[in-house]
């Protein structure tokens, strides 16, 4: 049976919606940001794989440590930068739950290697690292997008 992109891209923003995030990397001068997409799922994910297959980017398998006394296996798939874009792009006609974090790393101005933001781009880069990490705070309080 052939897939469809549609069914692909649908069941990637499905996987995404539930346990993907995005975030915004920053170097620690503050002055070069990176777009990065992530999924991961406890233990070894058939379905983590799959997005690594489907899509590209890095993945991997390893213990990741709570507490002291306890340990899961954690199964991780990362896009970043064009990649995360590109992929973003494709799944969001079917993203359900987080519009919001989708559309803002959309508006993020993506550089090229090797080359420097301008000023312009500097500060929106800053403004859309700091409303992402509004967004992916635990808790009650939400940055709202003006």
């Amino acid at each position: 049976m052939e897939t469809t992109n549609e069914v692909v891209y649908a069941y990637a923003a499905g996987l995404f919606d539930g346990e993907g995030s995005i975030s915004i990397g920053k170097n620690s001068s503050g002055n070069t940001f990176n777009l990065i997409v992530r999924v991961a799922m406890k233990a070894s994910s058939p379905a983590v794989k799959w997005l690594h297959d489907n899509f590209g980017g890095s993945y991997g398998e390893f213990r990741h440590i709570r507490h002291a006394k306890r340990s899961a296996y954690m199964s991780q798939w990362t896009l970043s930068g064009y990649d995360a874009l590109g992929f973003l792009n494709q799944i969001k006609p079917y993203i359900l739950e987080r519009h919001e974090a989708v559309e803002l790393a959309l508006d993020f101005p993506m550089v090229g290697k090797g080359y420097h933001a301008t000023p312009e781009q500097a500060e929106a880069r800053g403004a859309i690292y700091d409303l992402m990490l509004g967004l992916n705070s635990k808790g009650k309080c939400r940055v709202k997008r003006l």
